[in-house]
């Protein structure tokens, strides 16, 4: 009788994998330690929203008997004020709450450096797959990278084998930070291991990445083992599926769901031993503040919220130095007011002669209304280690004309789109397509080639310069590090402004060839990148004290 019921059991089991699996996927991606909500669309996000939404849709996949998979896509850490207190164990003690399977390792949740994000996965283990294939970790030292970051995890579900594999952004821009880890090519690390997991017996492998849509699309067309691709990096909300064709003719579906906690992803596939992987349904559900939240995670995120205002003060972080009518958009494509006002607050700053801001290193762009302190602390929410509590300072260089022409053309060939106060110049595209400038003027003058300039920049283009390519190091190795925080600064200006309005660009003649007119320096890229960092140290004590306020 026993061998009898052994032997039925073994016949449904055989005959559910012939007839396939369903499994579902919830994911999230790019959650920047936003715990209350969206900066962006206060009415979505918010961590406790998060995770009652994620509970209920685990709960219709238990109802049904689908077994499931919760994964992230990484940059959890770093990108609001919430990272800042007790040195990121809270925020990282309240995503181990969230019950993720898996999560992978994006460039903000490294931008702390090796040393300090070894120290807190110690202090802080993962109750998730922390996961990473691309990140090479010396031989020596560093035990709690080594023993916390992943190459992969294989979750057996319904006879399965099913193989999550994380990749992190290689991007030059990020990358330098992690040293002495190595952030390996992610497509040639995930051709090499797809493969090898494919030949050690695992069924199905999905890539849970941090590259962007755009390069998500690569990896998936120059790979024949990857079936499916969940993403991040890119802030993007795929509403519909990316399906891209891999090199055996294969359709890879690619999914993300935006950023900062705005929507969850939810997927359903069907897996059959032997076949390629279908994906049944897949929709983005917007977190809204009705969502009935997780009392326990709730809990957290107002823990959270007094650690904060212990830091920075309550009074002085809520209040309001000002408004703007519009909805201050950053871009790193096209000039927008914002990035208008981020570049003259730091040229006005240091009273430069010009400034050059990277919209690709802000923050979040900001919605129309009042601007608190801790609302524009978002524009700069950056910092490269955990002593940093206000953020990037403003730099000072001087540098001769003739160096200033050199500089804007190594920014104009880049794929950084920067936003320049103070110069214009004319861009020029010659018969043999390459791209020059000419007709440069500061403050409206001709650019004199012995004369010396003073321009401001945000500390991440010095750090992040210097630390990428040694023409930049050359460039700016006379810089130096001015009093003033880039949060200080815009405070300044948004006093001084009182309201941004919707004809500031016309106001301040950012028009096209007067002071500032910056068109030309913003990158062609189709996909929007998200958001860097790089920083500075200080104490709070003196954070709501900047000069004429």
């Amino acid at each position: 009788m026993y061998q009898f019921i052994c032997l039925l059991l073994l016949g449904l089991f055989t005959q559910s994998l012939a007839f396939g699996l369903e499994l579902g996927i919830l994911h999230t991606n790019d959650m920047h330690g936003f715990l209350e909500r969206s900066v962006r669309h206060p009415e979505l996000g918010g961590y406790a929203s998060v995770k009652g939404l994620m509970d209920s849709e685990k709960g219709l996949f238990e109802k049904s008997q689908m077994p499931y998979l919760v994964l992230d896509g990484g940059d959890f850490l770093e990108g609001a004020i919430f990272y800042l207190p007790e040195r990121g164990r809270l925020l990282f003690s309240l995503m181990n709450e969230m019950q993720y399977d898996a999560v992978a390792v994006g460039n903000h949740d490294w931008l702390m450096g090796a040393s300090d994000l070894d120290f807190l996965l110690t202090e802080t283990p993962p109750k998730f797959s922390l996961l990473s294939a691309n990140l090479k970790i010396p031989s020596s030292g560093y035990m709690g990278l080594k023993k916390y970051i992943l190459p992969y995890k294989i979750f057996e579900r319904g006879g399965l084998k099913i193989a999550i594999i994380g990749l992190s952004t290689d991007e030059s821009y990020y990358k330098w930070r992690f040293s002495p880890v190595k952030v390996r090519k992610p497509l040639k690390v995930a051709v090499k291991l797809s493969k090898q997991l494919k030949k050690n017996g695992v069924d199905f492998v999905i890539a849970l990445t941090h590259l962007g849509v755009a390069v998500d699309a690569d990896l998936a067309r120059d790979t024949s083992d990857i079936d499916m691709i969940v993403g991040a990096h890119s802030h993007t909300a795929l509403l519909e599926p990316f399906l891209v064709k891999n090199k055996v003719g294969r359709t890879v579906p690619i999914v993300q769901a935006g950023s900062h906690g705005e929507f969850l992803g939810r997927v359903v596939l069907e897996l059959q031993k032997g076949k390629p992987l279908q994906l049944k349904t897949y929709k983005l559900i917007p977190v809204e503040n009705g969502v009935a939240p997780d009392a326990k995670i709730g809990h957290m995120v107002d823990s959270c919220r007094q650690a904060v205002d212990r830091l920075y003060g309550a009074d002085k972080l809520h209040e309001v130095v000002g408004r703007s009518e519009i909805a201050l958009e950053n871009s790193d494509r096209h000039l927008t007011t914002w990035n208008a006002v981020l570049a003259d607050a730091t040229r006005e700053a240091i009273d430069a002669d010009f400034a050059v801001h990277a919209a690709n290193f802000a923050g979040p762009s900001l919605p129309a209304g009042n601007l608190t302190r801790e609302l524009l602390f978002q524009a700069y929410p950056r910092v490269f280690n955990m002593n940093e509590v206000l953020g990037w300072h403003v730099y000072r260089v001087k540098m001769y004309g003739a160096i200033v022409h050199l500089l804007l053309d190594f920014f104009l060939k880049g794929d950084q789109g920067m936003t320049l106060s103070g110069v214009s110049f004319d861009r020029i595209i010659k018969k043999n397509g390459k791209v020059v400038i000419r007709n440069i003027k500061v403050q409206g003058q001709k650019l004199r080639p012995f004369s010396s300039y003073t321009i401001a920049l945000p500390e991440g283009v010095i750090k992040g310069g210097i630390g990428i390519t040694s023409l930049v190091e050359y460039f700016l190795k006379f810089s130096e590090k001015t009093e003033v925080p880039i949060w200080w600064a815009v405070i300044r200006k948004i006093v001084r402004e009182k309201v941004i309005t919707g004809d500031y660009l016309v106001k301040k003649k950012w028009t096209t060839g007067g002071n500032g007119d910056n068109k030309s320096v913003h990158e062609k890229r189709l996909i929007p990148m998200d958001y860097s960092f790089i920083p500075r140290k200080e104490s709070a004590s003196s954070a709501f004290a900047p000069r004429g306020h």
